[in-house]
């Protein structure tokens, strides 16, 4: 079958969910699409260059990279899948992450 779900942001990453129930996609920002009903979750991270991310196995957690576009440190940040959006953790890195 064949269904259009449109996005909210522009994707040059996409992944599923570790319960394959979600779609993950980002470059600048990250959406959270439910299989299910279509629902999307956007997280923004202003003043970002780029983004990368991951699900743990266990589903209950997204980590996301940043980098900004005015610095050339970057960020890693540990959301709650759970749609919370407080971050569990965020560490900052001195230097660019590759």
């Amino acid at each position: 079958f064949s269904t259009l779900l449109p996005l909210p942001v522009p994707a040059v990453q996409v992944t599923f969910g570790a319960d394959g129930q979600r779609i993950y996609a980002g470059r600048t920002a990250l959406c959270a699409l439910r299989l299910a009903d279509g629902q999307t979750t956007t997280a923004e991270f202003h003043g970002r260059r780029w983004i990368c991310f991951a699900e743990s196995p266990d589903g209950t957690r997204l980590v996301v990279g940043v980098g900004w576009k005015l610095s050339h440190n970057s960020q890693v940040v540990c959301l709650p899948t759970g749609g919370s959006g407080e971050p569990i953790w965020t560490i900052n890195l001195c230097g660019a992450m590759h």
